[in-house]
């Protein structure tokens, strides 16, 4: 695929329905009927290392071929690289060009099923000049059923409040109707109170937390490499088999995260 030459904006992406860049014939996938899904979340560090991230998607059992990944932290030209190599469709909004690497910093949704709708929900601005944060919204097709699925970037600098007020605003914006949903991505909850703040909302609408024990996903120097859980998936209408993460830091400062679903009948 050839890449797209970018205008940089200034700041944020304010625009709800774009910048928006897709593929939508890239899965090399025989769609054959799946009792089992494996959704995958990565938050890929400012998208430095993807050739890295790329081994570590191919290298390990768990991650290798999954149906959906919840990518965070993305360029355009990281997400390209990722979907023409790992053969994946894929949707991705820049939520605005990140001062430290000059390029777009947004989320991307990558599946190995048809893409049938797809959106961007900003997250409501709480910090005033903040850099703005996103959630990408895609529908996928995955048997015959419809699944709504989610990859999340928090601010780091909120309090709980704050970020259940966010995660309210993205519940209330699932329709009632939708029965199947993945939520995963990069919620930086460093601290219990702001995970159950994240996570209430979500348990309010019968949402289960499918990485509730896989531990700690990230630990930096500037926390004297305090371990902690930033990174989480949730689902609606899908049974939890399996969990785990990647022990694997070479491409990023968070481990991937790995749950494998059962599919409706």
């Amino acid at each position: 695929m050839k890449k797209i030459s970018l205008k940089r904006a200034k700041s944020n992406y304010t625009d709800p329905h774009k910048p928006r860049y897709v593929g939508f014939d890239l899965s090399d996938l025989s769609l054959l009927s799946r009792k089992t899904i494996r959704v995958v979340s990565y938050n890929i560090k400012f998208s430095q290392k993807i050739p890295h991230a790329i081994r570590i998607l191919r290298k390990h059992e768990k991650l290798h071929r999954a149906d959906i990944i919840c990518l965070q932290e993305m360029t355009l030209e990281g997400v390209q690289e990722i979907a023409n190599t790992l053969r994946y469709n894929y949707v991705y909004y820049p939520a605005s060009v990140h001062p430290k690497i000059k390029n777009d910093f947004g989320n991307a949704i990558f599946s190995k099923w048809p893409v049938i709708d797809d959106k961007k929900f900003i997250l409501p601005q709480i910090r005033t000049k903040a850099l703005q944060r996103i959630a990408v919204e895609a529908t996928l097709k995955i048997n015959d059923k419809l699944i709504r699925v989610y990859s999340v970037h928090m601010d780091v600098f909120l309090g709980p409040n704050s970020r259940q007020n966010q995660m309210i605003k993205l519940v209330e914006s699932i329709p009632k109707h939708i029965r199947h949903c993945i939520v995963a991505g990069d919620f930086n909850t460093f601290t219990k109170a702001q995970r159950v703040a994240v996570v209430d909302p979500f348990l309010q609408e019968d949402f289960l937390v499918a990485t509730e024990k896989i531990g700690w996903t990230f630990k930096h120097w500037f926390l004297l490499n305090k371990k902690t859980s930033l990174d989480h998936i949730l689902t609606k209408g899908l049974s939890i088999i399996n969990s785990g993460k990647i022990n694997d830091r070479t491409a990023s400062d968070h481990l991937p995260i790995w749950v494998e679903l059962q599919m409706p009948k």
